[in-house]
C-alpha cells in the first residue's frame, strides 16, 4: 500500500474543496468588470474629446426589449433611459453624459455606509434589481491650460420586486441610525492620525414619489473637530426616492477636505430635491402603479 498519495491525486482531492461560483454569479462578476472597465476607457477618451457617450449593456437591453414587445420600460420590464435625468436637467453646466444598463444588480446606497453598517453588527444583504439603469453627467473644465473631468452628479434607477422596495430605505435609516460617525478601520502601513472618519445625517424625507430620502455624507481626518465642524466640511449628497417597483438612487461627490476644487459644480440641498420630484414624476410613467 502507497503511504503517500500522487500529485494528481492531491489536485483531485483539493479540487473537491474548491467553492465554485455558480452560472449566474459568473456572468454577473463579468458584467460589472467590463462595465468599470468600459466607463473607465470612456472617461480617459472624454478629457480629450468631450463627446457625449452611451455604453449600453446591449445583450440585456435586447432581451429587455424583446420581453417588452419593443419599449423599455413597457410592463415592469426594463428601466427607460427617459426615467433619469440628462445634462438638460441640472442647474449647473455638465456637458458629457455616460450611461448604460444592466439586469441583476445590486442596490447600493453607499458602500462606506455598508461597511460601517457591517462593523456595527448590522445585516447588510442588498436588494438584487430585476433590471437597471445608470447615466454620470460630467462636465471637462479647462485649468490652466489642461482639460480634466469633474463629476457632476451620478445616478442610478433599480426596477425591484415591489415587496422589497421598502426594505432599501427601511435598510437605509437602520445604517444612518447606527453609523452617525464611524472611524475607517486603518491600513496596515496608514498611521492612525490619518485614518478617515465619516458621518451621514438624514437631511429630509417624504419629499418626492412614494418615499424619499435626502442623505449627507461628511468627511474627514480623525485628527480634525469634525463632529464640531461637520456643517463646514466638504460633503457628499445623495437622494433616494421610491415610486412603485422603480427605485432612484442619486447624488455628487465629495469635494475632498484637504484642497477642495475651487470650480467644482456645486448641487443645493434645495436643488437635489427638486430632481428628485423631476425623476419621481418620471418614473411614474414606467413604475408598476400609476401615480
Amino acid at each position: 500500500m502507497r503511504d503517500y498519495p500522487t500529485f494528481v491525486e492531491k489536485v483531485q482531492r483539493d479540487l473537491r474543496d474548491v467553492r465554485w461560483p455558480d452560472p449566474d454569479e459568473i456572468r454577473a462578476r463579468a458584467r460589472r468588470r467590463s462595465r468599470r472597465r468600459a466607463t473607465a476607457a470612456a472617461v480617459a477618451v472624454l478629457v480629450f474629446s468631450g463627446a457625449t457617450v452611451a455604453l449600453v449593456n446591449r445583450a440585456d437591453e435586447a432581451r429587455t426589449v424583446a420581453a417588452s414587445g419593443g419599449r423599455v420600460g413597457a410592463a415592469g420590464v426594463g428601466v427607460p433611459a427617459e426615467a433619469l435625468l440628462s445634462k438638460s436637467d441640472l442647474p449647473v453646466p455638465a456637458d458629457i453624459e455616460i450611461g448604460e444598463s444592466g439586469a441583476r444588480e445590486s442596490v447600493r446606497v453607499d458602500p462606506l455606509l455598508d461597511e460601517c453598517a457591517q462593523q456595527r453588527g448590522l445585516p447588510v444583504n442588498p436588494v438584487v434589481s430585476r433590471y437597471s439603469r445608470s447615466r454620470s453627467l460630467l462636465r471637462h473644465p479647462e485649468t490652466d491650460g489642461r482639460q480634466s473631468v469633474q463629476s457632476v452628479l451620478t445616478q442610478d434607477v433599480y426596477r425591484v420586486n415591489a415587496d422589497e422596495a421598502d426594505r432599501i430605505l427601511a435598510d437605509l435609516d437602520r445604517s444612518v441610525s447606527s453609523c452617525s460617525w464611524w472611524r475607517q478601520p486603518a491600513q496596515p502601513d496608514e498611521r492612525p492620525e490619518n485614518v478617515t472618519e465619516y458621518g451621514w445625517q438624514v437631511v429630509a424625507r417624504d419629499f418626492a414619489g412614494d418615499r424619499a430620502l435626502l442623505l449627507r455624507r461628511v468627511t474627514a481626518p480623525s485628527s480634525s473637530p469634525v463632529r464640531s465642524t461637520a456643517e463646514e466640511l466638504p460633503a457628499a449628497v445623495l437622494f433616494v426616492v421610491r415610486v412603485g417597483d422603480l427605485v432612484a438612487v442619486a447624488g455628487t461627490p465629495s469635494t475632498g477636505v484637504v484642497r477642495p476644487i475651487i470650480d467644482q459644480p456645486h448641487l443645493t440641498d434645495d436643488q437635489l430635491r427638486e430632481l428628485a420630484r423631476t425623476v419621481a414624476g418620471r418614473m411614474c410613467a414606467d413604475a408598476d402603479r400609476r401615480c
